[in-house]
């Protein structure tokens, strides 16, 4: 009697083992799973909100297929910034399953108003090789697009704590256009300008002769300023990243100058 009882609790472990084993896998084979490691590092999901006539939150939203999330708050905010944190696997499938639920590819690019004062939201879904499909949204916007557009705001204003990587570099007089790195060498600025080549990365001036300081340019017609600075200080071989402040010093020749 006792070795068949014991028979069942070995098999019941078994199966229960079993479907948890299944269950994790299925969930890392989902398309709304989090993709740790070198693979996940690619932008996916992007939202950015617009100003209206009252005091809606203006900020740019960022979440990588890893899971990260970048966020840029810049007005009507409890404290403007660049942030960064991880997701959690909760709110990186709802994230997720709202994209998917709102059928992605076969909405419009533009729900708009004749009234330009209503607040905006530019919502983003990108693939791996960078492709992607924006839809703007103002007006008459479908419900799938308003709960992807709310899952953002969920993830903005109800996940973990943000962690402070930079103040807002537009209100304190910064040049977004142009950073200071940290590297170890002239090596590695050659390397980050191969590697950030369709961001239009280029160097400028050695801050230096004696420190391995250098400023660097990009296109930001191609890619924000603040996403351009998470990117660079993310990068293994980037000792440290700032914005240049404006008006204090002007760089004796910088590439795109006459």
């Amino acid at each position: 009697m006792r070795n068949s009882r014991l028979n069942t609790n070995i098999k019941s472990i078994f199966l229960l083992s079993s479907l948890i084993s299944l269950a994790g896998l299925f969930y890392s084979c989902s398309p709304c799973a989090i993709q740790k490691g070198p693979k996940g590092n690619w932008l996916k999901y992007e939202i950015k909100k617009g100003p209206c006539f009252g005091s809606c939150p203006v900020y740019n939203l960022y979440v990588f297929a890893d899971g990260e999330a970048l966020l840029y708050a810049q007005n009507f905010v409890d404290d403007p910034g660049i942030f960064t944190r991880e997701l959690s696997k909760e709110e990186y499938t709802l994230l997720c399953g709202a994209y998917k639920n709102a059928h992605w590819s076969k909405l419009k690019e533009r729900y708009e108003s004749n009234i330009v004062d209503l607040p905006s939201s530019q919502l983003t879904l990108y693939d791996k090789k960078g492709d992607k499909k924006t839809v703007h949204a103002q007006d008459n916007i479908p419900e799938p697009v308003i709960a992807v557009t709310n899952a953002f705001e969920k993830i903005r204003k109800d996940g973990g704590k943000w962690k402070k990587i930079f103040i807002n570099p537009t209100t304190e007089h910064f040049d977004t256009r142009w950073l200071v790195l940290n590297l170890n060498g002239e090596d590695d600025l050659n390397t980050l300008e191969a590697k950030y080549k369709k961001y239009g990365l280029k160097r400028g001036e050695r801050i230096t002769p004696k420190l391995n300081y250098w400023e660097v340019t990009y296109d930001y017609t191609k890619v924000p300023g603040e996403l351009m600075f998470y990117l660079l200080r993310k990068d293994p071989i980037v000792k440290e990243v700032a914005y240049i402040r404006a008006n204090v010093r002007e760089p004796k020749a910088r590439p795109g100058k006459s």
